[in-house]
């Protein structure tokens, strides 16, 4: 007969851990799930887009590894927890005999650099909020998907998944600042400026700045570099276009300083990147 246990085991619920790859699969997702406790040995595990489940144990998937972590650590901290909202992902909550045990994280990509996400507690740039915006149903979906999957368990332990609040903050973005965002990423292979793209959405340089920031939760420089390391990134990953190429095509003149801002970000070179990304299909 099954007992009443204290402690969440993922190995000893076949019935969740078949709903998470058939979910994951199906929904075309990627869930993370972590236990609630900042400094537990135990790794996280991901079950990926194929509804395969593999540990991101801190030797094959560093950053993701050091990522998740301080997101736990985040939300171990109240105070903390309100810039998770502008990242790229959902986060549910897994409760164990009405007890947290841990957190499912559901995002679309995790190639996404989770690790720079991790250390950002303002808005990042659009293009991740776009995609956290197409989770939101889909998490909803989820959680109801869960409570049906997790009916018959045939355990006197009660296990359920419900949505993690952190922030009610509302994310619409102005005509203005939508119309901007899409004149950067046509033009990544030109020299943009803010007094430029300003003129483009017809407002003074001083203003657009002010808006920009407030709406998007970075500078018009840190979003237009971002972007263009993005987009040098899909290069890397997808074409066989030379790095010196490649610099030029998201609008750096000088190879050498599109490699330092690169690292910088990425933490890697560009010739790591791409070698590791068609290795391992990771960031």
């Amino acid at each position: 007969m099954n007992s009443i246990q204290t402690t969440f085991n993922l190995d000893n619920e076949p019935q969740l851990d078949t709903f998470l790859k058939d979910f994951s699969f199906a929904a075309n997702v990627e869930l993370i799930v972590v236990k609630s406790h900042p400094h537990s040995s135990k790794s996280p595990i991901c079950y990926n887009k194929e509804g395969e489940a593999r540990t991101l144990d801190s030797d094959s998937y560093p950053q993701q590894y050091s990522a998740v972590q301080t997101i736990v650590e985040r939300l171990a901290d109240c105070q903390q927890t309100c810039y998770l909202d502008n990242l790229p992902f959902t986060i549910l909550e897994l409760k164990f005999n009405e007890r947290l045990a841990g957190y499912i994280f559901m995002i679309h990509d995790l190639t996404i650099p989770l690790k720079w996400l991790a250390i950002h507690e303002t808005a990042t740039d659009a293009f991740l909020l776009q995609q956290r915006q197409r989770l939101e149903k889909l998490t909803d979906f989820f959680v109801m998907s869960s409570k049906e999957a997790l009916k018959d368990r045939n355990s006197p332990n009660c296990l359920t998944i419900t949505r993690k609040k952190t922030n009610e903050k509302d994310h619409t973005l102005s005509n203005e600042v939508i119309y901007a965002q899409n004149y950067i990423n046509e033009h990544l292979n030109h020299s943009l400026y803010l007094e430029d793209v300003a003129q483009q959405v017809y407002l003074s340089k001083y203003y657009f700045c002010k808006l920009f920031k407030k709406e998007v939760g970075m500078s018009f420089v840190n979003y237009l570099k971002l972007q263009r390391i993005q987009r040098a990134k899909e290069l890397l990953a997808y074409s066989d276009l030379k790095i010196e190429t490649i610099s030029k095509e998201v609008g750096f003149s000088q190879p050498s300083y599109f490699c330092k801002i690169f690292k910088g970000l990425v933490s890697v070179s560009p010739a790591y990147y791409r070698k590791s990304f068609r290795k391992n299909k990771i960031a």
